[in-house]
């Protein structure tokens, strides 16, 4: 929705050609993102750690990821 909103001739094709291009690659940066590949050096030190056992910037919250699934599993998929 970011690029639909910034860009005002925006279509989905668009992205799909930068992907074929490998102008962009998609990551997790602050959320779900597609980010120019030029940026992707800056993401190394943060897979590199993970890969290493590192963990991310937050906790899993175990508890509520297991409501989460039980009440997918009870109700079927579900808005976020």
């Amino acid at each position: 929705h970011v690029l639909h909103t910034r860009l005002p001739d925006y279509s989905t094709t668009m992205l799909d050609q930068a992907m074929r291009n490998k102008t962009v690659f998609e990551y997790w940066s602050h959320a779900a993102a597609y980010l120019p590949i030029d940026d992707y050096r800056f993401s190394l030190y943060r897979k590199q750690h993970l890969q290493q056992g590192g963990t991310h910037w937050f906790e899993p919250e175990h508890k509520v990821m297991r409501e989460v699934k039980a009440r997918i599993s009870s109700e079927g998929p579900l808005k976020s």
